[in-house]
């Protein structure tokens, strides 16, 4: 990858601009259901961790 190409899609902050531009592309309803996705995953994730301590 390239210097321009990062500046490109990141920002000075470190900030993946792509990511945000596909999101904002989303639909209110695709934006919901990505997040419901996201905390599913998570609390798949937090499931196979086993009980807590």
């Amino acid at each position: 990858m390239d210097e321009d190409h990062d500046q490109d899609v990141y920002d000075e902050n470190g900030v993946d601009r792509s990511l945000v531009r596909w999101f904002l592309a989303l639909t209110p309803y695709e934006r919901l259901a990505a997040l419901d996705d996201a905390v599913k995953f998570a609390e798949l994730i937090e499931e196979s961790r086993g009980p807590s301590r």
